[in-house]
């Protein structure tokens, strides 16, 4: 994410950048240690950071303590471990931030529907959103509310990019390209704008076809703060119904809005060069062909949610499930997710956006 949770830097490891992440969070379990992040980077109140500072530092531990006996965990066992500490860093972050109505973050938020099944198919509806963390954490990336919403099981795969390969070669899924630039420029009459662009690519490059209403849908902030200029059949062109005489103003407002404008699927990063009149960044994500759009790390703990209560409660679906195109589904999501969560916990924790890399070797 480009400087839009915090400041942008990049460091290299000769250890697992995974391991390097953990490092990170493994600090936070320290109480003390958390009251001084949340005291720098958190609008906190003081009589509030002692409280918040050990509640987060207790959740950053027992995630910690999950993901390490995660590592070695059977396969069939694994998912619920993973679960708890994707959980237990969403409550930590829900802690930190704060979103409106934080307070019911002791609850999942989720209604496992599972019992309903004799089967899994791609299809199949796995749960379905309430009151809780799940939704709160959701609240963070995405204005669109989950509420009562319901979920199938290719609803949240679509969502999570590193699946893709076995989604289209096993299931025939069709995915497109849409490419996102968000900047601020000096525009008409002296003052400052926000724009956002959507651009929709087949994966042959060709253009494909992007709806008003599917974008609007899942960013809700785009009808209530931009207005839609001279849309086309493959691309979204949006401007601020607000502009500002200062800079500084424009960009601190086009952050906080845009952080929820580019959590909707794997994407990679390209800041263009920095121009006198206007600061650009552009990125794109992976979306499947009439699937909705959806943040990619909400998707990835409903679908470990999902997973966990069929591990726990369902055998025979489980059991069933392994004998099915779907085992390599949930293997490699299995093995891919925490390179997802972990990394995306730790900055919104710190509040700055790390990107850490293997050390080539010499």
């Amino acid at each position: 994410m480009p400087e839009i949770v915090g400041k942008f830097r990049s460091v290299s490891t000769s250890t697992s950048p995974i391991d390097a992440y953990v490092s990170h969070l493994r600090y936070l379990s320290n109480a003390e240690a958390t009251r001084r992040t949340l005291q720098e980077r958190f609008t906190l109140r003081t009589r509030q950071l002692k409280d918040i500072s050990l509640l987060v530092s207790a959740h950053v531990a027992q995630a910690l303590e999950f993901h390490t006996q995660s590592l070695t965990a059977p396969r069939r066992v694994r998912p619920v471990l993973q679960y708890y500490c994707y959980l237990n860093l969403a409550v930590a972050t829900i802690l930190a931030y704060r979103p409106m109505n934080y307070q019911q973050y002791r609850r999942h938020g989720v209604e496992d529907l599972s019992h309903k099944l004799n089967n899994l198919n791609m299809n199949s509806i796995l749960m379905q959103a309430k009151h809780g963390a799940i939704p709160l954490f959701h609240s963070l990336l995405s204005d669109e509310s989950i509420y009562e919403r319901k979920f199938r099981l290719n609803e949240l795969l679509s969502a999570i990019p590193p699946v893709s390969d076995e989604l289209i070669h096993i299931f025939g899924a069709k995915y497109q390209i849409v490419i996102v630039t968000e900047n601020v420029n000096y525009g008409d009459q002296g003052h400052w704008w926000s724009h956002v662009q959507l651009e929709c690519l087949n994966i042959d490059k060709s253009p494909g076809r992007l709806t008003r209403e599917r974008v609007e849908r899942s960013m809700p902030g785009l009808v209530r703060h931009y207005t839609l200029q001279a849309p086309t059949k493959n691309a979204l062109n949006y401007k601020s119904k607000q502009s500002w005489a200062s800079e500084s103003e424009a960009r601190d407002w086009h952050r906080q809005i845009c952080m929820k404008f580019i959590n909707f699927g794997g994407h990679h990063i390209y800041v263009g060069p920095p121009f006198q009149f206007e600061l650009r960044c552009q990125y794109q994500w992976e979306v499947v062909l009439r699937k909705p759009l959806f943040p990619t790390l909400t998707a990835v703990l409903l679908l470990s949610f999902g997973l966990a209560s069929i591990s726990r409660y369902r055998p025979m679906l489980s059991k069933r499930a392994e004998n099915s195109a779907l085992n390599l589904l949930f293997d490699v999501f299995i093995q891919e997710s925490d390179s997802i969560i972990i990394p995306a916990m730790r900055n919104l924790l710190f509040r700055e956006e790390l990107c850490v890399t293997q050390m080539e070797a010499i």
